[in-house]
């Protein structure tokens, strides 16, 4: 079910072409078609599913996407740090909403500490502005394709911290990957 979510890049592009009218190339969609093959088997089997997971599953690439495209919108006139700030605050006064309703359990140790940390800077400010920046840089598209690379990234990362190993399948899905962003990266075509 995991892999659902995967498919927020081509429902960006979907959604660019159809709806916002916005022309596509076919090196956009070879990338895409690169890179979703290459993320279906880097990620491997999903196993048994369920309805409602596949449901949900679809859903929360639906949202992505159009979250990535609302992200384009405000990155014509604002800046990443611009609308990375209203975010974060907007986020601030959703989550201490909910924590003046059910209240609040903090960590009691200096691992939870930096865990939170960690999941603050790294996970959020970190990857939230450098997507803003490259939805500024590249437009929404490109960037959700380039994406793609996050389970790559998780799979060295596991290998490097938790000597996890790697599969073949996950070894070639990472290939197809890194080819599709070397044809976005060497293709010549506008993006929107």
């Amino acid at each position: 079910v995991v892999l659902l979510l995967y498919l927020y890049p081509a429902i960006v592009i979907g959604i660019s072409i159809v709806v916002l009218h916005h022309p596509s190339s076919p090196t956009k969609l070879m990338a895409l078609g690169l890179a979703l093959g290459g993320t279906a088997l880097t990620i491997g089997s999903i196993g048994e599913t369920k309805p409602i997971g596949v449901v949900l599953g679809l859903a929360s690439a639906l949202v992505y996407a159009v979250y990535v495209l609302l992200g384009d919108r405000v990155m014509r006139e604002e800046s990443p740090i611009m609308a990375c700030t209203v975010l974060f605050a907007a986020a601030a006064v959703v989550l201490g909403g909910l924590v003046a309703l059910q209240g609040v359990s903090l960590p009691t140790t200096v691992t939870g500490w930096a865990a939170i940390g960690a999941v603050a800077l790294i996970s959020t400010v970190v990857a939230i502005g450098s997507l803003f920046a490259g939805i500024k840089l590249l437009g929404a598209s490109t960037a959700a394709i380039l994406s793609t690379l996050e389970p790559v990234v998780t799979i060295l990362l596991a290998m490097a911290i938790l000597h996890q190993p790697i599969t073949l399948p996950q070894m070639a899905g990472g290939a197809l990957i890194l080819t599709s962003v070397m044809v976005l990266s060497t293709g010549k075509d506008v993006d929107y």
